[in-house]
């Protein structure tokens, strides 16, 4: 990180699997076989700490293909943003 690096928001794509076979979808089939079926729970809520106490970003946003089919991640990741004091935007 340097003074021109200076993250507003965390971003998580929890998972790129989804329930839906959407005909736009930019995700194939052996493109989601290149990754985990979702991020690291523990992992993610380091780096929500870490990135929240140095440099105070706006908001947390989590994404993916469907991140709801890991509805306890998404809340670990809300969660510990909140804690770590990151702004929720309504």
């Amino acid at each position: 990180m340097n003074k021109y690096f200076v993250p507003n928001r965390i971003e998580f794509a929890i998972t790129y699997l989804c329930n839906s076979q959407c005909r736009h979808c930019q995700r194939d089939d052996a493109e989601k076989a290149r990754y985990p079926d979702h991020v690291d729970k523990k992992l993610a809520g380091e780096i929500v700490r870490e990135v929240g106490k140095k440099h105070h970003p706006e908001s947390v946003m989590t994404f993916g293909g469907e991140p709801l089919l890991y509805p306890d991640i998404v809340c670990a990741i809300h969660d510990e943003g909140r804690k770590s004091q990151i702004p929720v935007n309504s």
